[in-house]
């Protein structure tokens, strides 16, 4: 869990490429979006909360699974990634 900060919030989207995992540090940005398997999967801690009633896991789901079948390239989700200056520049975040 990313250090100083009071909860984690999740859901998972199903997507025809398989369960996709949405994290918020905040419940206002999103902070990570996982494919199960994938290198750097966060492990869902016991003080993280399962939930999708916040509004902007509502519009990522939305909006990713248009992307993924192929009806938009748009996204106006807010994100915050966390990792070095570099790390956000050439996408190692």
């Amino acid at each position: 869990m990313q250090t100083g900060v009071a909860i984690s919030y999740y859901t998972y989207v199903a997507t025809p490429i398989g369960k996709i995992l949405l994290v918020s540090y905040c419940g206002k940005s999103l902070s990570g979006i996982y494919t199960a398997g994938q290198k750097n999967l966060p492990i869902v801690g016991a003080n993280w909360k399962y939930t999708d009633a916040i509004p902007l896991f509502t519009l990522t789901k939305k909006q990713l699974v248009a992307y993924i079948v192929a009806k938009s390239n748009c996204f106006t989700i807010d994100y915050n990634v966390n990792g070095s200056c570099f790390q956000k520049k050439y996408g190692k975040a």
